[in-house]
């Protein structure tokens, strides 16, 4: 999903909202009923679209993930939530913050 997510445009935002969904200790089941789809829609996305995306291309997803697993372990890294920018890496949640400022 956060691949999809990512070719929308919208990695980030997608990104922010299902860890909000999950992490936020206000919503139970989380991954039940509407919550994914609603947090897709708050992200600027559409869960069919991006499950039908998916689907229609099961092995380029499978090769992206494996490339990004591939990037993750040539940078020197095991874990996630892990950023690499310019060779610089940010490894976990409380580093979102300091990645985005060098982003701008």
């Amino acid at each position: 999903m956060g691949i999809a997510a990512t070719e929308g445009g919208k990695g980030l935002e997608f990104a922010q909202e299902v860890a909000t969904l999950l992490w936020d200790g206000t919503v139970t089941g989380g991954n039940q009923g509407s919550h994914l789809a609603d947090a897709a829609r708050r992200a600027g996305l559409d869960l069919e679209d991006m499950d039908t995306a998916i689907q229609n291309a099961p092995e380029a997803f499978e090769a992206k993930l494996t490339r990004n697993d591939a990037d993750l372990r040539a940078a020197g890294h095991w874990g996630v939530p892990t950023m690499v920018f310019e060779n610089e890496a940010f490894f976990g949640q409380d580093r979102f913050d300091v990645l985005v400022w060098r982003l701008t």
